[in-house]
């Protein structure tokens, strides 16, 4: 029995785990670059080469904005208006070799006004302090770009002045910094915690509960293995097998048992789950109060024909047990726990009904 639940844990175990892996390496691979920038910090740009921009971090002093090229907006489609989310300008690289573009919110708009009207005026009096990323133009992006030189400069001209690139600056550095940190340690945290859940089922450790339960019963393991064994399994994977002394059952990847002697109250509930309205399934739960326990056991059932079988079993076998759900007895359970109990639990022997 144990071997064959340990196997069963590692399986259910790496469906999950594998979902954990994916989910950490993607988050890994969107934040690896921002968490190496928050540890080191960012580059000064004014030391980088155009060589060397792509895809760095830096900070710069804007000191000179040459124009814009290319505003950006999103509409809305009720109102018929639009809201600007962010511009781009031409400013030079950090070597000053080349002219390159500068993307930017809103907020920083009179900052980069000031600055275009002090490089028109060529006092360079105006700056402000931005950072951001340094990322390659799409097509649609660099059109605007090169449309911009077009009236000075032929286009050998433009490609030998101009480099495709862009700094994206962002609205909050450190909002930044901690998004990148938090993603990338969020990863790291994933993927280990998935080795954790395959290394536990594989060494056994998700036996822990059961085994517990099986001494609090004053059991042998080898007696607990002979219910198991002998016990009614109504599913086909044999997750969930009724037997004399136990009611064994999956919680996710760890194998649980329930001391039937102690089972108080079950019943059915049903859940429907809708998507903006539109019914997308029904899950199906075997609802166990069990003496001892504060919150009763939730046992998911693949589908209802199951679970009905189960609860017919159950009332047949075993008589201590109220069987159903009603709201007066909801009530009588939260309000009246003894009287409840006197229905059947404290009443009837704790002999299992035979034939079995």
């Amino acid at each position: 029995m144990f071997e064959s639940l340990r196997k069963k844990a590692v399986k259910s175990s790496l469906a999950l785990s594998i979902l954990l892996f994916v989910i950490g390496i993607v988050l890994i691979a969107v934040s690896w670059k921002g968490a190496y920038y928050t540890v080191t910090g960012y580059a000064d740009f004014s030391k980088i080469s155009a060589e060397d921009l792509k895809g760095q971090k830096v900070d710069l002093e804007v000191t000179q904005n040459y124009g814009y090229y290319l505003e950006r907006y999103e509409r809305n489609t009720k109102t018929n208006t639009r809201k600007t989310t962010s511009y781009s300008c031409v400013i030079p690289t950090g070597d000053e070799e080349y002219f390159m573009g500068i993307k930017f919110p809103t907020s920083y708009e009179d900052e980069m006004d000031k600055i275009l009207d002090s490089t028109i005026d060529g006092d360079l009096s105006e700056s402000v302090s931005l950072s951001g990323t340094v990322r390659k133009m799409g097509s649609e992006e660099y059109k605007y770009f090169h449309d911009f030189f077009e009236d000075y400069f032929t286009d050998d001209e433009i490609d030998a002045i101009t480099i495709p690139y862009y700094i994206d600056v962002t609205s909050n550095k450190l909002l930044d910094e901690i998004a990148f940190s938090a993603f990338f340690v969020i990863g790291i945290g994933l993927i280990v915690f998935g080795i954790l859940r395959i290394v536990n089922a594989s060494n056994g450790k998700t036996l822990k509960d059961l085994k517990n339960t099986i001494s609090e019963a004053g059991m042998s393991e080898s007696y607990a293995e002979s219910d198991f064994n002998s016990a009614a399994v109504f599913t086909k994977n044999g997750d969930f097998r009724l037997g004399r002394i136990f009611t064994f059952y999956m919680q996710g990847s760890k194998p649980q048992a329930i001391i039937n002697s102690k089972i108080q109250w079950v019943y059915q509930t049903t859940t429907t789950h809708r998507t903006n309205g539109i019914k997308t399934g029904t899950t199906y739960n075997l609802m166990v109060y069990v003496d001892g326990h504060k919150n009763p056991v939730s046992i998911m059932m693949p589908n209802e024909a199951i679970l009905l079988e189960i609860l017919r079993k159950i009332d047949a076998a075993f008589p201590w047990v109220v069987v159903g759900y009603t709201d007066e007895l909801k009530k009588m359970y939260t309000k009246n726990r003894a009287e409840f109990l006197e229905l059947r639990y404290n009443k009837v022997e704790h002999t299992v009904v035979e034939p079995f």
